[in-house]
């Protein structure tokens, strides 16, 4: 760019000595022809200076804006191709009252701060072997009086994901996983992530996972056959010992793009004989099959979900056998603004009729993600259970949707607990102030209100409010005040 510069200011001077000596000195008449001459000679190298500097600048590396999600990735490693890194920063402010004892007269208020940061590496080994780690510390700050750690291994610090990955073993679609890792089948009723925890679901794992053949395009595309074969053997916790094992199968079949269809069996098997105590107080072993199936629908902006559960086995020396089953049905009205989706569910799960025949007929909730379907406040599980649900949601603007859910609860057999989602026993139908039980099994109704809004690829929030109305069976057996819940989420990407 410099040697065009001089190159044409050198010209330029030429042509203006040229012209002023054609002006002073020139008596004959043909100076005003050397006059043109010299000014035609000046506007072609004008336009030819104009031309190399298009061409200089075509060639100069140009700003540009990408655009998208930050990742770390493009700071620390822009150029690998065998390591890409990422995170996630989550922070969720909880406000809880009334929820432990739901007296009124009694101060039990809950306001604290949760914090989990995750940093997670992987690894591309070869073209079909990866080796995924990633690191987790979640914090608890406010009531608790400081930092509080997994529920299983006692420390704030841990590893959330470490495994061996390899693809396409001895055939192509077979996926051998072995490690610490994430396990989520179907609508996480059983076994889910359960990422709204501060800590989450992991499993010590060794996995087999197969997928044939292919429907769908775009983001619909899936494979026509799945199946997901694990075996597992768990950490020690306050309900179980470190000899559990939880192993099964889950298969899934989408023979066409609109519906999918799933069988499953899984197996929980604890045999430490320490903390399982049958209904004559006798410990034992906990022996527990799991067989289900899933079916879902989607056509247009209509969607269906069945799934049914069946358990048999052994709890000490009680018998098991207990049902359960989830239903919904929804529908999305695009051609509305605000596009609202209406939707109806009903979940049912078994408890036990009698605590004293030897026979234990409440069903068994397994590792889920309970968040999701019993309410905000989180007052219930899979287990004893009725409840019947309406929802309306909708999408504002772009990035912004909230939704309105009712709950209308009942135990399913009023001689069996009340467990929350933590799958714990709230209290039984003995009232403290009366000898006899409940009349009623209508625990309560509940109306949550979510808002959630995406600011973009990496930044997102959830609001959610919860109120639960306190029925006659929390009546009838001791204190029976309102409970309310607040969380506030956000959450960043990188």
């Amino acid at each position: 760019m410099h040697q065009l510069y001089t190159r044409t200011g050198l010209l330029l001077a030429v042509v203006f000595t040229l012209s002023a000596a054609s002006w002073s000195f020139a008596q004959e008449d043909d100076a005003a022809d050397l006059r043109r001459q010299l000014e035609e000679v000046m506007q072609r190298l004008e336009a030819l200076e104009r031309q190399q500097l298009e061409e200089a600048n075509a060639n100069e590396p140009q700003p540009t804006d990408e655009g998208g999600p930050f990742s770390l990735q493009k700071v620390l490693l822009p150029d690998s191709e065998g390591l890409e890194i990422s995170g996630v920063i989550r922070l969720r402010g909880e406000y809880k009252d009334n929820l432990t004892d739901f007296a009124k007269d009694i101060s039990d208020e809950q306001e604290f701060v949760l914090s989990r940061i995750r940093l997670r590496f992987d690894v591309h080994v070869l073209e079909d072997l990866d080796v995924v780690i990633e690191f987790q510390d979640s914090r608890q700050f406010g009531d608790e009086g400081g930092p509080v750690s997994t529920a299983r291994e006692q420390q704030a610090t841990d590893l959330s994901l470490g495994y061996l990955e390899v693809r396409n073993l001895l055939v192509e679609g077979l996926t051998l996983r072995a490690g610490r890792q994430k396990l989520s089948f179907g609508d996480q009723r059983l076994v889910g992530g359960f990422e709204y925890n501060n800590f989450a679901n992991r499993f010590d794992a060794l996995s087999l996972i197969y997928k044939l053949g292919t429907v769908g395009e775009g983001k619909k595309k899936k494979p026509m056959f799945w199946t997901h074969a694990f075996f597992s053997i768990l950490e020690e916790t306050n309900t179980q010992s470190d000899d559990t094992i939880f192993a099964g199968i889950y298969n899934q079949l989408n023979p066409i793009e609109e519906y999918t269809a799933e069988l499953y069996y899984l197996l929980l098997n604890d045999m430490d004989q320490d903390g399982v105590r049958g209904e004559n107080g006798l410990e034992g072993n906990r022996h527990i099959h799991t067989f289900g199936t899933r079916h879902n629908v989607e056509v247009g902006g209509f969607g269906a979900t069945a799934e049914g559960m069946l358990q048999y086995g052994e709890y000490a020396d009680d018998d098991v056998l207990a049902f359960a089953v989830a239903l919904n049905a929804r529908y999305k009205l695009d051609a509305l603004p605000w596009k609202p989706q209406l939707g109806a569910y009903y979940t049912w799960a078994s408890g036990d009729d009698d605590p004293n025949d030897g026979d234990r007929k409440t069903f068994e909730n397994l590792f889920p993600t309970n968040h999701l379907y019993y309410g905000a406040v989180d007052l219930f599980s899979l287990q004893n259970v009725e409840n019947i649900q309406g929802r309306i949601k909708f999408w504002p603007a772009e990035g912004l949707s909230f939704w309105i859910d009712y709950h209308f609860f009942r135990l399913a057999d009023t001689e069996d607990f009340w467990y929350n989602a933590g799958r714990r026993a709230i209290r039984s139908s003995s009232s403290p102030r009366n000898t006899g039980r409940s009349s009623s099994n209508t625990v309560g109704q509940e109306i949550d209100l979510s808002v959630a809004y995406k600011l973009n690829g990496n930044v997102s929030f959830l609001l959610q409010y919860g109120h639960f109305f306190a029925g006659p069976y929390v009546k009838d057996t001791g204190n029976h005040s309102d409970a309310d819940f607040v969380g506030l989420t956000a959450q960043v990407t990188f």
